[in-house]
């Protein structure tokens, strides 16, 4: 839950210089602003995130487990450095 100070789309139109008001309508992007104040109300992770926290105990047995964590869901953190030169 967060509060925000939104005001609308504008630039000063610099001739040559970049024009972020057509930059912004052509990316549909309507308003900018900031987030003033902004509260965690819960804390679930992603699925792939418990995905990854029940299987990566269960692949840590395996012995190529560090390359199948990093195949099956991109996480690269468990390969070592000399792991990493063998695969390169």
């Amino acid at each position: 839950q967060f509060s925000a100070k939104v005001k609308g789309i504008s630039s000063i139109q610099n001739q040559g210089g970049f024009n972020q008001q057509k930059y912004f309508i052509s990316k549909h992007i309507v308003a900018k602003g900031r987030v003033k104040q902004a509260e965690l109300l819960s804390h679930s992770g992603s699925i792939r995130q418990q995905i990854m926290e029940t299987l990566s105990p269960l692949l840590a047995h395996f012995s190529q487990g560090d390359i199948l964590q990093a195949l099956i869901f991109g996480d690269k953190s468990a390969l070592t450095s000399e792991r990493w030169q063998q695969l390169r």
